[in-house]
């Protein structure tokens, strides 16, 4: 656990995206969208709270829930956004639970979900951090994992799973306990759905696909290596770090429904070949891939603007002169139609749209900025409001 922590705050201070204060971003198919960077939100801390938060949900675009797994283990943090002020700390009993939150999902503020690292088990919490129920979960039927079993994945930087409150079921994303082993063809499925009445995992689809299957036998860092999900109208959106392509599932019944065309050229992603095993093995060599790699975030959906839109950090050549910089790293946010469609996008420079700090809202990003931006810890570093608008 302790090792996942070092690489966390490493990575927070070696990568960022980038950012234009007022950008308009270019006409396509006669759509074009504006992006201001709103730098008035100042949510004053408490004495002892954390000021920066790598696992983040906003609710109702009004309450800011926060978790900093490093810094402050089981407790979650809570800021009124509309009236910058900090709430309250939730903090989690670390008796009845067997392992540290790894990722939560406010369904409303006293109903409160999270996995633990490396487990099977989802917990439901209230506003004050006492259990309301516990599933320990299992396949209904056969288990595809066989003996070596599934869990869900510890090092997942973005949300990865949801709530359907009508069907009382959790949609997630699994991986094999062997998960660092495996080959990119392994054909194990990569996303669940969980029935609460049952405990039980009724469907499990979406096996390996695209770069990250054609990598065969070699691989990609940990944390761009899992599918990262978005659950908008009954469709499954998965996308994969290092693949600019996104899939759409059908909830009910797990089929792939359609593929999006790509919206970029190979040239201007960059992306780079999977290392072989022997270079993954190697912390050094993993270490400065792992900084280099291009990589987009998980796909976001904002209701009032109702488009997609999806952060790519661009490839970032380290050297020993630069290792500390990586805050002054490209990016291009990339704006979507319901139907996948690029209508939009904007490259940018010099971000405070920070790496693992932006959360989505229904008209833009909150964002945190890069460590290298922060002048002090009197306000929540998570300020920076960028705003869609279709003009």
């Amino acid at each position: 656990m302790t090792r996942i922590y070092i690489f966390l705050s490493l990575f927070f201070f070696s990568c960022s995206s980038a950012y234009h204060d007022n950008a308009i971003v270019p006409v396509v198919n006669n759509i074009s969208y504006q992006i201001k960077l709103v730098d008035s939100l100042n949510v004053d801390l408490n004495e002892f709270v954390y000021a920066k938060y790598s696992k983040h949900q906003i609710w109702e675009d009004s309450l800011f829930f926060g978790l900093s797994p490093g810094a402050e283990p089981n407790t979650i943090s809570v800021f009124n956004l509309k009236n910058e002020y900090f709430v309250k700390k939730i903090k989690i009993d670390r008796n009845f639970f067997k392992n540290d939150i790894s990722s939560f999902y406010i369904h409303n503020p006293d109903s409160i979900y999270f996995l633990s690292f490396q487990s099977k088990n989802i917990y439901l919490i209230d506003n004050d951090g006492k259990k309301k129920n516990e599933w320990n979960i299992s396949f209904l039927g056969e288990n595809p994992f066989g003996e070596i079993d599934f869990m869900f994945p510890t090092f997942v930087m973005y949300n990865s799973f949801y709530f359907d409150g009508e069907k009382n079921q959790i949609v997630c994303s699994i991986v094999s306990q062997r998960f660092h082993e495996l080959a990119g063809d392994s054909n194990l499925p990569s996303i669940a759905i969980i029935d609460l009445n049952l405990g039980k995992i009724t469907k499990a689809f979406s096996p390996p696909i695209g770069k990250i299957k054609s990598r065969q036998n070699n691989f990609y860092p940990d944390d761009i290596s899992v599918v990262q999900i978005t659950l908008h109208d009954g469709i499954v959106y998965a996308s994969y770090p290092i693949d600019q392509l996104i899939y759409q599932y059908d909830l009910e019944s797990g089929e792939l429904l359609r593929i999006s065309p790509p919206f970029a050229g190979e040239e201007e992603l960059k992306f780079l070949p999977p290392m072989a095993y022997d270079i993954k093995k190697d912390r050094s060599k993993a270490w400065t891939y792992r900084i280099q790699t291009p990589y987009f975030e998980n796909l976001r959906y904002h209701s009032d603007s109702k488009i997609f839109s999806r952060v790519f950090h661009h490839f970032y050549a380290s050297s020993e002169s630069t290792v500390n910089k990586g805050q002054f790293r490209t990016s291009t946010i990339f704006l979507f139609d319901k139907n996948l469609n690029l209508v939009g996008k904007e490259i940018v420079q010099n971000s405070k749209l920070g790496a693992f700090g932006s959360v989505s809202t229904k008209d833009g990003y909150l964002s945190a900025p890069h460590d290298f931006y922060q002048k002090n810890e009197k306000f929540l570093s998570h300020k920076y409001y960028y705003k869609i608008k279709n003009l």
